[in-house]
């Protein structure tokens, strides 16, 4: 603080200056907020830029959400009720013994059974996407239920179920 009569500068905590003894007026201490906490106008900027940031991340989760609706395949299984009355389980599915499997390094192969109810023999190709029940590969002379698609001549397993 600069002395108000001898002009020189004196330390704000002192009450008289020390170079002339003059009183010092007394100076109102400025509010200031302490270290680390915002002013209302700083906070609410704040909140805004959040706000908007939040609001752009919502909108990023919705939008891609929507796309991957969009991107799912359909489920390939076929779900069949087991029945007697006709010459097989069903018009996609059949009950018989394996009497050839072949499967190459990339899962894809065929599988030979013979029906129990016809005596007749199928083959089937086998792909990345056939499931097994449970999960393992059948064994010659196993007893198997295959669901199968039949598309352009071409019978497809879609589900193996071993051991019924």
């Amino acid at each position: 603080m600069k002395c108000p009569k001898c002009g020189k500068r004196t330390p704000a905590r002192l009450a008289d200056c020390r170079h002339c003894g003059k009183r010092l007026p007394r100076q109102k201490e400025e509010e200031t907020p302490p270290a680390g906490l915002l002013s209302p106008r700083q906070l609410l900027i704040v909140l805004l830029v959040g706000l908007s940031i939040l609001a752009a991340m919502v909108i990023a989760i919705l939008s891609q959400g929507e796309k991957r609706k969009e991107a799912r395949l359909p489920d390939l299984r076929i779900y069949i009720e087991a029945g007697m009355d006709s010459r097989e389980i069903a018009s996609n599915a059949i009950l018989g013994k394996v009497i050839a499997f072949r499967l190459r390094g990339n899962r894809r192969g065929t599988l030979a059974i013979r029906s129990l109810h016809t005596g007749k023999a199928y083959t089937f190709s086998i792909g990345w996407r056939t499931s097994y029940h449970p999960a393992r590969y059948p064994v010659m002379g196993e007893q198997v239920k295959v669901y199968y698609l039949a598309d352009k001549g071409l019978w497809e397993a879609t589900q193996i179920v071993v051991g019924n």
